[in-house]
């Protein structure tokens, strides 16, 4: 999974052979944009505070995320993210789900 923000690009790596659990978590300033480019494995948003637009590739909705909620990526199409105000969110990729 890429992870961009910004002028920042991070890649989580394929998991290794035994399944696991790889997470990030991020503190988003208002307005500000984020992009996910698509994984194998499953993918969870979950918003701790503030509200996160967000939209995916090949999907016609747009979700408003706020504390509490968790969204599953669908797919391998890019997922793009706003802050509609400054927001903590966690990204979590699971290799066992894959």
């Amino acid at each position: 999974m890429t992870i961009t923000y910004g002028s920042v690009r991070a890649r989580i790596t394929d998991a290794p052979a035994a399944p696991t659990t790889q997470s990030v978590r991020l503190e988003l300033t208002q307005k500000s944009v984020m992009s996910l480019k698509g994984t194998k494995h499953k993918v969870a948003i979950r918003c701790f505070s503030g509200a996160i637009w967000l939209t995916q590739q090949g999907d016609t909705r747009d979700l408003l995320l706020v504390p509490g909620d968790e969204f599953m990526v669908q797919g391998k199409g890019m997922t793009v993210l706003q802050a509609i105000q400054d927001a903590v969110i966690a990204i979590s990729e699971n290799a066992a789900h894959a």
